[in-house]
């Protein structure tokens, strides 16, 4: 796991999440704890198991007049097979809604892997996605709001790990 902090801090730009604890700026603490509800929340249908060695971090953007969060979190599976995971959630500020048609779209050299729409009749979900892949892979991810304006947010690589 060396340097995983580095990848999601210097690949990704983005504000890293420590674990929550009463001391930390409150920033930190909001997103922090707004992303163990939404990973909670993903967990609960889905059974994923997320080590408690993981990385994680945010990135807000401003994409077609909505305050839009994108939160990642990676952690190696292992070391010996190479093999990393990566979890992107797509969230919106903390008193509106994720607009409908808002796509969470994740590439690689050969296309569209995953691409993950936020629909109408579902509040309070995120659309999300996890990607396992080798060390030497790289993600593309792309968010697409309602009226198709792209934002390319970030080149995802773990070769770094």
């Amino acid at each position: 796991m060396h340097n995983q902090t580095d990848v999601v801090a210097n690949s990704l730009s983005w504000n890293l999440l420590p674990a929550p604890l009463p001391v930390r700026r409150k920033v930190e603490r909001n997103h922090g704890e707004k992303l163990e509800q939404i990973l909670k929340q993903i967990n609960y249908g889905n059974r994923m198991e997320i080590p408690l060695t993981m990385e994680r971090g945010y990135k807000q953007f401003n994409l077609a007049g909505n305050e839009v969060y994108l939160y990642a979190v990676t952690w190696l599976i292992s070391e010996v097979e190479k093999e990393w995971s990566l979890l992107l959630i797509l969230s919106s500020a903390e008193s509106e809604k994720l607009s409908p048609g808002m796509k969470l779209r994740i590439s690689d050299r050969t296309g569209i892997l995953i691409e993950k729409e936020q629909h109408p009749n579902k509040e309070n979900t995120y659309p999300y996605a996890r990607l396992t892949g080798n060390l030497d892979e790289e993600f593309v991810v792309t968010i697409v709001a309602p009226n198709n304006q792209e934002k390319t947010s970030v080149v995802f690589k773990s070769n770094q790990i």
